[in-house]
């Protein structure tokens, strides 16, 4: 029996036929059809100079692909899911939306740049972006993640064209560092595994492109919950006719074998994400011209969005968990585990701190690597105070647990590459392992400093401080019995009260993302109503107000 052939309708950039052919290579690896890439020139591709927000109409980069698919000359077109507007042509589906791995911004800079911040001899930097929506939170937010950059002054300007024209605008000079999304140079660094293909004909390796243009860039993964994306970033849409425009019988089964076959690629956690992230964006308004970021992030047991950037000249800045509402009881008394809690003084409650846990420094100059340099991971703001003494060290790559130890090392003088973003080690892990990374860090060799309480699962680790019980006040103590709300910040802390003190068994626990969340979970003598989730403290002190 003769193999159904289905022609995919793709744009020519070199990242637009690299991500086309590696979704042909999926589609082939899952049913028994063969397909071939018509490449199709688009408005927004011809047009490269003047930024997206600024031209008149809509669908740049659609437009022409529609007409051909409505047409029937194309059986399917693989699109960057962003690139689609919400109201598409009448008879056109979405049949999937694939998997993305990540859905961040990149900021891509020259190295000899990042060495005048490390010297303090920069009192700017100029960053090349198309998007608004980065224009707005770089010159806003950006600084303080780079090295010294607390009074340092972030300009941006437009920057069009295809992923590898703008790197090389950068490498010659025209800006000092430019911003791009991670899932795009994330698929030209994942590259194709030979030469009989489109994209190696047209423009080469896309893998080799790549490599040759970062050699004198170092990058930083841009934390979404500061820097978020644009809604749907990082998933591919893919979209059919509803109808064969052949009604013949067999043309209404080669429909219909195609369909079924796509519906494979859908990827559920991805839809979820995507969903929440395009219906927010049109209560915005929707269009290009949009200067507000949205990512939606699912990880295991919670759901976070990001919002961040201005419309209708009104600041946006939104980041919290998208939970269940559910009503709690009225909060009068609250446990903050913290040695300060200076910054919840304004909420109506009885307040109590951690007065029993002290921090004090570890001697860990014999547990200081001598060999070659590592991807060293600090996992708080306290191991950067601590740990003062491996700031000096080379360092293959530098990552943080959040935003709060992202800028205290850039406030340092470091580079950092990228955070965990307060979601867990689990996405640091994810992080380093992408083909982008590796490309240009090669493979992974962890060193995580932290204290000395615990192993990690990322590697060895260099305890550079410890807690230890400096005072068991019983009076203190039993006036905790009288909370209604726990706030955890390690598991130890938990253990350690739980332990030791009579804790309120109808009090609610709350907790970050990370270690402290999931030791509650396994804690059968705690409910699930009774464990409540916060990814940042702000949302915590405004869950309080509201609870109060």
């Amino acid at each position: 029996m003769k193999k159904k052939h289905f022609k995919i309708g793709t744009r020519g950039s070199l990242l637009a036929l690299t991500q086309c052919l590696q979704v042909k290579k999926q589609l082939e690896e899952m049913s028994d059809a063969t397909y071939e890439l018509i490449i199709i020139k688009t408005e927004g591709d011809e047009n490269t100079e003047k930024p997206l927000w600024q031209m008149d109409g809509k669908d740049f980069f659609t437009k022409e692909l529609d007409t051909a698919l409505l047409k029937g000359e194309i059986d399917l077109v693989v699109h960057s899911y962003k690139d689609l507007g919400s109201e598409r042509p009448i008879g056109i589906e979405l049949a999937a939306i694939t998997q993305r791995k990540f859905p961040h911004d990149v900021l891509l800079m020259r190295k000899s740049v990042v060495k005048e911040l490390q010297s303090r001899k920069r009192s700017e930097v100029l960053v090349g972006t198309s998007s608004p929506r980065r224009m707005t939170n770089l010159e806003n937010y950006l600084a303080p993640y780079l090295p010294y950059g607390e009074e340092l002054k972030v300009k941006t300007e437009s920057l069009r064209g295809n992923v590898n024209t703008r790197i090389k605008k950068c490498k010659d000079g025209a800006f000092d560092a430019i911003v791009l999304a991670l899932p795009g140079i994330e698929r030209l660094a994942l590259g194709l595994p030979d030469h009989q293909n489109e994209a190696f004909e047209k423009h080469g390796d896309p893998r080799e492109i790549l490599g040759g243009l970062l050699d004198d860039f170092d990058f930083m993964i841009l934390p979404t919950s500061t820097f978020p994306a644009a809604a749907s970033q990082g998933a591919l849409g893919i979209e059919c006719l509803e109808e064969s425009v052949d009604q013949s019988e067999q043309g209404l089964k080669r429909h219909q074998e195609l369909k079924e076959i796509l519906n494979k690629l859908n990827h559920e956690r991805t839809i979820e994400e995507v969903k929440i992230e395009r219906k927010r964006f049109q209560e915005f308004g929707g269009g290009c011209h949009l200067a507000v970021g949205i990512t939606a992030s699912k990880g295991e047991g919670f759901l976070r969005q990001s919002l961040r950037g201005v419309a209708d000249n009104k600041i946006i800045n939104e980041l919290s968990l998208i939970t269940e509402k559910k009503q709690h009881p009225k909060i009068s008394k609250a446990f903050i585990g913290l040695s300060t809690i200076e910054s919840f003084k304004e909420l109506d409650l009885t307040l109590e701190k951690d007065q029993v846990f002290i921090k004090t420094a570890c001697n860990y100059k014999e547990a200081i690597p001598t060999d070659t340099a590592h991807d060293y991971f600090f996992t708080s703001p306290s191991t950067v105070d601590y740990g003062s003494d491996l700031l000096h060290l080379e360092m293959n790559s530098l990552w943080a647990s959040g935003n709060k130890t992202m800028k205290a090392l850039a406030s340092k003088g470091l580079w950092v590459n990228g955070s965990a973003d307060s979601l867990g080690e689990s996405t640091l892990k994810v992080l380093r392992e992408s083909e982008l990374v590796k490309l240009m860090k090669g493979e992974t060799s962890w060193k995580v400093i932290t204290n000395n309480e615990v192993g990690n699962d990322l590697g060895p680790t260099i305890g550079v401080y410890k807690k230890e019980v400096s005072k068991e006040d019983q009076d203190y103590l039993s006036s905790l019995e009288t909370c209604d709300f726990y706030y955890w910040t390690s598991p130890t802390q938990y253990q350690w009260f739980k332990e030791n003190t009579k804790l309120n068994p109808k009090a609610l626990h709350g907790s970050g993302l990370g270690k402290t969340a999931a030791c509650l979970d396994q804690d059968s003598d705690l409910s699930k109503d009774q464990r409540i989730n916060f990814s940042t403290m702000t949302e915590l002190k405004n869950w309080l107000r509201k609870n109060q």
